[in-house]
């Protein structure tokens, strides 16, 4: 707006108020202490204002509005489903797809709106946020180690089932890094489908890997070898033209802020 009419509405206020809440002085407006007193009032109800309009937005919304996510397996299975679950709520009317695939995902060919993935990419035209740092660790069944004894440290795992990857070496890379150069005979189970892997494991197969937290929460199974422990970075991912006010850019812009946004380096 117009210096003038700010001026004006200023003065309005003042008058409603019966305070001043500026000092003018040498063409500059400063706060009074009233006025800085009452401006933490002030923001408060912006923010309950800004809430309001996000609130009613998220739910103003058409039922064949459709947003396709894609998920890596691993993902999908361990620290995606409360995510889905808090999409769920805040966009009640929005029919969300899923594509689970370790393929690579093309956001401008329309493969998908949002793809959730383990590296921040490089391609200006798109955008990208750090919204979850996963951390995966190895679990069994009470029934397994009950049957088998648990393992005391990495190198106990040779003489037991493990349960891994058929075409993915993630988990073999992963104990790469920790030291152990196990390679791929060292696991006698292999699916590539992370969800009938992790079934496995939870049927007394032997002892598979996946999200901490996703271990910890599902019963009868227990995490084994504490020392073993992975992160991962998940990076939300749109196109850049995203408009934000989109089924898909509402999602991406409350996911990226609710999970403390990263912006992706220049």
């Amino acid at each position: 707006m117009s210096e003038a009419t700010l001026s004006r509405h200023i003065k309005s206020l003042e008058e409603q108020l019966g305070l001043p809440l500026f000092e003018r002085a040498s063409n500059k407006l400063v706060l009074t202490e009233e006025g800085a007193h009452l401006r933490e009032y002030a923001n408060r109800i912006m923010d309950a204002a800004n809430r309001f309009n996000f609130e009613a937005s998220c739910h103003v919304q058409t039922p064949r509005e459709t947003v396709r996510m894609a998920v890596s397996e691993g993902f999908s299975v361990g620290a995606f489903p409360p995510i889905l679950c808090l999409c769920r709520e805040l966009f009640p009317n929005t029919t969300i797809e899923i594509l689970v695939t370790d393929d690579a995902v093309d956001v401008h060919r329309g493969d998908a709106d949002l793809v959730f993935n383990t590296f921040c990419p490089l391609d200006t035209s798109l955008q990208s946020n750090l919204v979850i740092e996963n951390e995966v660790g190895a679990f069994a069944s009470f029934d397994y180690l009950r049957r088998h004894g648990e393992p005391q440290n990495a190198l106990d795992l040779k003489r037991h089932t493990l349960i891994g990857g058929l075409h993915s070496r993630e988990i073999v890379r992963a104990f790469d890094s920790l030291g152990y150069g196990f390679g791929d005979a060292a696991f006698r189970i292999r699916c590539d489908n992370r969800a009938l892997a992790w079934l496995f494991v939870r049927s007394g197969l032997g002892i598979g890997f996946i999200n901490i937290d996703a271990g910890d929460s599902a019963p009868n199974v227990k995490r084994i070898l504490s020392e073993y422990s992975v992160r991962k970075e998940i990076w939300l991912t749109a196109s850049a033209s995203l408009s934000p006010d989109s089924p898909a850019g509402r999602i991406f812009g409350h996911l990226s802020d609710t999970f403390g946004p990263q912006s992706k380096p220049s």
